[in-house]
């Protein structure tokens, strides 16, 4: 039996948390659908990568 190791949300290294779930586009979602939820998907990522790339990770208060 081959175990699925849980990928998503992807996360950083420095971050001490591990991915919740497992995530495969080509096994569950149907071909024609792909491209459509990989396209939302990375629309509603986009908005908190700024905002995670302008914080410091040691000091959450402190606005770089």
């Amino acid at each position: 039996v081959v175990e699925k190791v849980n990928n998503f949300p992807p996360l950083p290294k420095f971050i001490p948390l591990k991915p919740c779930f497992y995530q495969n586009f080509g096994d569950e979602i149907p071909i024609d659908y792909q491209s459509l939820v990989k396209r939302i998907y990375h629309d509603s990522s986009t908005p908190i990568t700024p905002w995670l790339a302008s914080k410091d990770p040691w000091n959450p208060t402190v606005d770089l």
